[in-house]
């Protein structure tokens, strides 16, 4: 399939990527573009292309084979899936009933997750039986303080609403999230964080451009600490960038959100690591080697 250009990003170094299956750095990178891009032809042929070729990878399944090769395929499939519930792009209507009947299978020592999954293709032979088998509503009362009750209508394997997105996007997030919390024990930290949560818009409004403003309403900060004893108040922000922040797209929004929280007067903390192994305790030699920063030295 041949190369396309997508304005001002190396599309082709996408493809590339896609070519060599390196699916979770090719998903960021659709992750991180789609609200921009979502009705450009261009972008939707990239989207294509790679989930075209992921499927292309699963197993064949016709003569009763594993729904996944490993831990990867699922995951990504999931992810994949939850990127289509939230319309951030659209498969084919096969592929979306493969990779549901795929995961329907692999999760079906998981009852709740399976039965989420099932109401998507409710018609569906293997999905009608975890339906079956799982879906009927339970209600159970249980007795509270002095004469009230509590009915509790539904239980976990209760799966009309489709499966909540994953906190976090990859394994290296999961790894930052830890250390923060280990390293700044004496605060609360909070992951994928609303700027408007953060950041008061009357602060900061009149010292921001539209397009900043717009963007103030719909970015996120990947951990936010909060002092509990300066009324839960965030004293700082970190951001955990990737080589995806080298684009030229990604370093705009980068640049908005450093100023929006300058003038909040929130230090804004960017970290990058050297390489995608970086270790928990990795993350923690460097948050505490950062910690000696005298913008931090008051949230040590």
């Amino acid at each position: 399939m041949s190369v396309i250009e997508i304005e001002s990003v190396s599309a082709e170094s996408v493809y590339e990527l896609i070519l060599d299956g390196t699916w979770p750095t090719v998903l960021d990178f659709i992750h991180s573009d789609w609200k921009d891009r979502a009705s450009d032809a261009q972008f939707r042929h990239l989207v294509d292309t790679f989930v075209d070729a992921f499927t292309t990878t699963l197993p064949d399944r016709s003569s009763g084979g594993h729904a996944f090769e490993d831990k990867n395929q699922s995951e990504m499939a999931e992810r994949i899936l939850l990127f289509q519930l939230s319309g951030q792009f659209q498969i084919r209507a096969a592929q979306f009933r493969d990779l549901v009947l795929r995961l329907v299978d692999h999760f079906s020592e998981t009852p709740s997750k399976a039965l989420s999954l099932a109401q998507f293709l409710p018609v569906e032979p293997e999905c009608a039986a975890i339906i079956e088998m799982y879906g009927r509503p339970k209600i159970r009362r249980v007795q509270g303080t002095e004469t009230s009750n509590v009915s509790v209508v539904g239980d976990k394997q209760n799966g009309e609403a489709p499966p909540a997105p994953a906190l976090f996007r990859s394994d290296q997030e999961i790894r930052f999230f830890e250390a923060m919390v280990k390293v700044f024990s004496h605060h609360l930290v909070y992951p994928n964080v609303a700027v408007q949560s953060v950041v008061a818009f009357e602060s900061v409004e009149r010292d921001l451009s539209t397009k900043e403003r717009e963007y103030y309403f719909r970015s996120l900060i990947d951990c936010v600490l909060f002092d509990p004893a300066a009324d839960y108040r965030a004293v700082a922000a970190f951001e955990l960038d990737s080589p995806l922040h080298d684009d030229a797209r990604q370093e705009e929004k980068d640049k908005m959100k450093d100023r929006i929280m300058a003038r909040a007067g929130v230090p804004l903390v960017r970290v990058r690591p050297h390489n995608a192994q970086m270790t928990q305790d990795d993350f923690m030699k460097l948050l505490h080697k950062m910690k000696e920063d005298s913008q931090l030295r008051k949230v040590a």
